[in-house]
């Protein structure tokens, strides 16, 4: 049972910091998943991250 509340506990953790990042494009600003290495509307490869 403990195992299975540590694991909880990290997928939370783990979730909770994905949500509370915004990554978009220097160029155009579009907003790009974390996956993505690149700007899927202009090719750019300057992407920042925001942190919420």
């Amino acid at each position: 049972m403990a195992l299975l509340q540590e694991l909880e506990e990290r997928l939370k953790q783990f979730y909770d910091t994905e949500a509370s990042v915004h990554r978009e494009c220097r160029r155009c600003g579009t907003t790009v998943t974390a996956t993505e290495r690149a700007c899927p509307a202009c090719g750019s490869g300057e992407i920042s991250e925001l942190s919420l």
